[in-house]
């Protein structure tokens, strides 16, 4: 997608980095940075690779949805 953005004429991508920063700050009020724990363990496994990627791989749901209160 950063490509995409980048390749736009001056004023579009203008337009398009505000869209993205606003769903940006929308996906973050949602979520929780857990370091992957929450996405590692619904798959299993160890959160090494997720470490090292983007950002939103590092965040969950606030309220998790396999989550049950008792």
């Amino acid at each position: 997608m950063a490509a995409a953005v980048e390749a736009l004429p001056a004023d579009e991508r203008a337009q398009a980095e505000a869209v993205v920063e606003s769903l940006d700050a929308a996906f973050r009020e949602g979520t929780a940075d857990d370091g992957s724990r929450a996405l590692a363990a619904a798959l299993e496994g160890g959160s090494e690779g997720f470490a090292s990627g983007p950002w939103y791989w590092r965040r969950r749901p606030v309220a998790l949805p396999w989550e049950t209160e008792e």
